[in-house]
């Protein structure tokens, strides 16, 4: 499993230019050492408090190894749910 975190500051579409050139280099190193980046098992997510990602203009995707990868308000890794308000009320029932 593959993680990339950023922090996102104003203005954000150079904090998502940053993270895209990220990727790239990234998506380049595997193609070098003849590994794939999986594009269909990848997700984007956005974390936050309510108020602040209620207020924040983000992208609804992200271009990552030529494929268009939708955001997602809850993401699972390794049994955890991880919610986009940093809640764990989709993983606790």
């Amino acid at each position: 499993m593959l993680m990339i975190y950023t922090k996102l500051e104003a203005p954000v579409t150079a904090s998502l230019a940053a993270l895209q050139q990220c990727v790239s280099a990234l998506h380049a190193w595997f193609s070098q050492n003849s590994l794939l980046l999986n594009s269909d098992k990848s997700g984007v997510i956005y974390f936050g408090t309510r108020q602040r990602l209620s207020v924040s203009v983000l992208p609804e995707s992200v271009n990552i190894a030529g494929s268009t990868i939708a955001t997602t308000d809850k993401l699972k890794i390794l049994g955890v749910t991880l919610h986009s308000s940093l809640t764990f009320d989709q993983h606790v029932y």
